[in-house]
């Protein structure tokens, strides 16, 4: 239905003649359902290789699909590995838009993406003919540095959950924060006070907890996301024991 909704759209801007003059943006909100019983299956599992789905802070929650069509801007059958994040929309819908002098009530927390799809894309583009990018892997592999996108790859993307989900407990969804830094993504769960890492390159399962042989690793994300959640005065859980929030991670 998906398919044949997003083709009746094309068809009618080929028909109007203004196919080349509009700018597609094609994503999802969050991952797939992992509970969904109409697909059958053991539940938690059904957005594998990625862990868990919608509401988690996992990959299987947070990883979802991106596209933009831009003719005549962004290079045909091209993938971008720069980690990205839904605030990015906004300034990226105002520069396509062209309008450079705007006012918002808050703080905006994304970036322009405009670069990272036109000389990003392009980039990309020439490395495939030269025959750099000839595999899955060497496609997952290709980095398009801050200098060519204004984006850089390595910046940190802020994930935070502090709520219960559905009424049940769900020991991977509920009350649960994370951070990605590059390859590195460190999880910190609130009901517990642990916190997990992983090398998604390596790992993007997330099934090989990282944090004991990397604790320098550990304490830069942690405080990284402890920062961040300070400076939006981040609503955290609150425990009913002693009736104060949970700490922040890098309190811990």
């Amino acid at each position: 239905g998906m398919d044949k909704s997003l083709g009746d759209v094309l068809d009618y801007l080929e028909a109007k003649g203004i196919a080349d003059d509009t700018i597609i943006l094609f994503m999802s909100d969050n991952g797939g359902h992992c509970l969904g019983q109409d697909k059958g299956g053991e539940p938690h599992t059904q957005n594998l290789p990625l862990r868990e789905g919608k509401a988690s802070v996992y990959e299987g929650g947070i990883r979802v699909p991106l596209i933009f069509r831009w003719p005549g801007k962004a290079a045909e059958g091209t993938r971008l590995n720069t980690p990205v994040i839904n605030e990015d929309i906004f300034p990226t819908i105002l520069e396509m838009a062209g309008v450079k002098h705007y006012e918002t009530v808050q703080e905006c927390d994304g970036l322009s993406l405009v670069r990272l799809i036109t000389a990003g894309s392009k980039m990309v583009a020439k490395a495939q003919k030269r025959g750099e990018i000839a595999t899955r892997k060497e496609a997952n592999a290709f980095v398009v540095p801050a200098s060519v996108s204004g984006v850089d790859p390595e910046r940190e993307l802020i994930f935070h959950y502090p709520h219960q989900y559905r009424v049940e407990d769900q020991d991977d969804i509920d009350f649960m924060s994370a951070v990605r830094k590059g390859d590195w993504k460190l999880v910190y769960r609130m009901h517990t006070g642990e916190l997990e890492l992983y090398n998604l390159r390596d790992d993007i399962g997330e099934r090989n907890d990282l944090a004991a042989s990397h604790p320098e690793r550990v304490a830069e994300l942690a405080k990284a996301l402890g920062d961040r959640l300070r400076a939006w005065k981040a609503p955290m859980p609150t425990v009913r024991a002693t009736g104060k929030p949970v700490p922040m991670p890098d309190e811990l």
